[in-house]
């Protein structure tokens, strides 16, 4: 039996249904309400509410994680000692003494990128005796700071091209 009464006093959930006959959709098509969809069986025989939040809100809502996930590992990135650092590791582990030599910062500076690194989990370290080791967790980010180069690159040159072609009119006048 198919009564409305069970609707009206369920609240909204995600339920999985993996396999739904033909005729569930039927009932679904004839007494669609929204976040709610409705199967029946054949004959009447019984009724099951499946309740569901509608696909949308639930991928709106995995895209806008998604986003502040982005957001923050390019907040990590936003400092161009942050981004020396990781250019010193990209080929190899370092000491953290040997990163500080080659960027020829202070050491309480560079601990606090590090440690904005390593909390957005952009670089991983390793204790060996009294040293610390640093590197990058993943060469994929390598890669996004080399078309972020090849971007700036192209930006660049757009630019001369513009300024090119300013100063021809300009000397045209």
């Amino acid at each position: 039996m198919y009564g409305n009464d069970i609707r009206d006093r369920t609240p909204a959930c995600i339920v999985f249904a993996k396999y739904w006959p033909a005729r569930c959709w039927k009932r679904i098509l004839a007494s669609y309400r929204p976040n709610h969809i409705y199967c029946g069986t054949a004959k009447g025989t019984h009724c099951s509410l499946l309740r569901i939040f509608e696909i949308s809100n639930i991928l709106h809502d995995m895209q806008e994680t998604l986003r502040t996930y982005k957001a923050s590992i390019f907040r990590a990135l936003s400092h161009p000692t942050r981004i020396a650092i990781l250019e010193v590791l990209r080929d190899r582990e370092l000491s953290a003494r040997t990163i500080q030599e080659k960027l020829g910062v202070e050491q309480a500076n560079l601990s606090q990128h590090l440690a904005i690194l390593r909390s957005h989990q952009i670089v991983v370290n390793r204790k060996d005796g009294n040293q610390v080791f640093y590197s990058i967790r993943s060469p994929l980010l390598v890669e996004v700071l080399d078309i972020m180069r090849l971007y700036f690159q192209s930006s660049l040159t757009d630019a001369i091209q513009m300024l090119g072609e300013v100063e021809r009119e300009a000397s045209t006048r």
